[in-house]
């Protein structure tokens, strides 16, 4: 293990080899499902593979370090919190409870798997794997989407785990932002700066053909943010904030005003979001259900249209008000030792990610209740977050 381990996650001397070995297969197990392989029950075999490593390490001596231990706190109080509400909460059942606690376990073990991985391997060698996977993923996902269909009419479909194009560009973006980081720094070999400007060329190219307004206007954050050359404090506590509002804002400007300009409805910017009946839906319901919510597999309809399509509705809806409040809470702490890091193409990435972050889930729904590419582009920049120290004030 490298140096980096002794100010976090640290193992026995002997374990540390079969530890490396165990965390590069579930790196590459985590990278091909996500990228390239679409098939259900690989998704549950890395679940159980990414706790199986966190279990392991820590039977082997793992000791978290403090932020480590914060963080499992609150995924402990959130687990708390849920299972009282299977209890005492009627209208959310053992059944819900136990899905949401299981949940949050998942991403606890893969906070203290990554927090290992880059330990052992660098900041540097993961943000490269992203980078290249992702690349890799795009450019063939773009290539069979022009051999088969219109690419300004029809939106792509990503490879890997994600089944819709949304998600499918959250992992465009996180291979993007993770390439350009690795090239801001300036510390690359040419050659490698050449792969990586491909890389971020095929990855933009193919977020652009999924029509996802989100994650575009997300990236473009991100983009702002890893080019940014001295990263002041508050590029993090206020430039995140008020992307996450000005895109939650988008979204009631789009229902009442895209009649008056668009008289299509079948292209990027005309295509109607759907989101604000979503918003209305989901209000009524917390309002009926305000302190458990209703279980994180509660269904809205059918269909894409299931969730309520932005974060802070889904977590209340799905956990109770205070769980939402709490959770914008810890997101205004992250973002505070966020802005206290030093800077590197890791804390630059894992910054323009939280930036993406924000645009990303003002549209979407609930980072916790599955396994799919959220996993790189705001868990991984939370463990970097929790495993790189802050600067002396």
């Amino acid at each position: 293990m490298s140096s980096a381990a002794a100010r976090g996650l640290t193992v026995a001397p002997a374990a540390a080899r079969w530890l490396t070995v165990a965390l590069a297969a579930t790196g590459l197990l985590l990278l091909l499902h996500l990228y390239f392989i679409r098939f259900r029950p690989l998704t549950d075999a890395l679940a159980v593979a990414i706790c199986a490593v966190a279990l392991a390490a820590l039977a082997m001596g793992g000791r978290p370090g403090r932020m480590d231990r914060a963080g499992l706190a609150v995924l402990g109080i959130a687990c708390a919190h849920v299972m009282s509400a299977g209890v005492l909460a009627e209208a959310v059942g053992l059944g819900e409870a136990f899905a949401a606690a299981r949940s949050f376990a998942l991403v606890a073990c893969f906070l203290l798997v990554a927090r290992l991985a880059l330990a052992a391997f660098g900041e540097e060698a993961v943000l490269r794997a992203v980078a290249l996977a992702g690349a890799a993923s795009a450019a063939a996902a773009a290539a069979l989407h022009l051999s088969v269909a219109d690419p300004w009419l029809v939106r792509m479909m990503p490879l890997g785990r994600p089944v819709n194009p949304i998600p499918g560009a959250g992992g465009a973006a996180a291979a993007a932002l993770a390439g350009l980081a690795l090239l801001a720094t300036r510390r690359q070999a040419i050659p490698w700066r050449v792969v990586l400007a491909a890389g971020v060329a095929a990855a933009l190219f193919a977020l652009v053909l999924t029509h996802s307004r989100g994650p575009l206007l997300g990236v473009l954050v991100g983009i702002a943010i890893v080019l940014w050359r001295r990263q002041p404090a508050w590029l993090m506590w206020a430039l995140v904030p008020a992307a996450f509002l000005a895109a939650s804002a988008l979204v009631p400007i789009e229902h009442f005003g895209r009649a008056a300009v668009c008289e299509e409805d079948d292209f990027l910017l005309c295509r109607p979001a759907l989101r604000f009946p979503l918003w209305i839906q989901s209000l009524e319901l917390i309002a009926a259900h305000p302190w458990a919510g209703l279980g994180e597999r509660h269904q809205l309809n059918a269909g894409w249209l299931n969730n309520p399509h932005h974060v802070l509705l889904s977590l209340a809806l799905y956990y109770g008000l205070p769980f939402a409040l709490a959770c914008l809470v810890a997101a205004g702490l992250l973002l505070r030792r966020a802005a206290r890091l030093p800077d590197g193409p890791g804390t630059r990435w894992a910054r323009a990610m939280l930036g993406f972050s924000a645009v990303y889930y003002a549209v979407e729904s609930n980072p916790f209740g599955f396994l799919n590419v959220h996993f790189l582009f705001l868990w991984l920049p939370v463990a970097i977050v929790l495993a790189t120290e802050p600067r002396r004030a």
